[in-house]
């Protein structure tokens, strides 16, 4: 493993192929594995293949708290976004300015 931290926005059928590959391939660890997502079943998932309680979000973004979401990633190296909202990638650009340039 490489002492990185992940999080995946959403938690559809790609980042579970993605988050089983991570698994398998020794690349991130059950501990340094968060994912975000408002569904009950993606939780369901994601503690079934052994994921942390506390590294799963559940929220939902919009224009209101992505800022608050995005700053609290400060510590996340690499980060995911697998969410099918177009909005997303505008919130993504307004928040790199906001919350990690700043």
């Amino acid at each position: 493993m490489n002492g990185s931290k992940i999080t995946i926005l959403g938690l559809g059928a790609v980042s579970r192929s993605l988050v089983n590959l991570l698994i398998r391939e020794k690349a991130f660890s059950f501990d340094d594995i968060r994912v975000a997502d408002m569904s009950e079943e993606a939780y369901s998932y994601f503690s079934s293949i052994g994921g942390k309680k506390e590294n799963f979000i559940n929220v939902r973004f919009d224009s209101k708290n992505y800022l608050d979401i995005f700053a609290d990633m400060k510590k996340v190296i690499f980060w995911y976004d697998l969410l099918t909202d177009s909005m997303t990638r505008f919130w993504q650009k307004s928040a790199w300015k906001e919350a990690f340039i700043s």
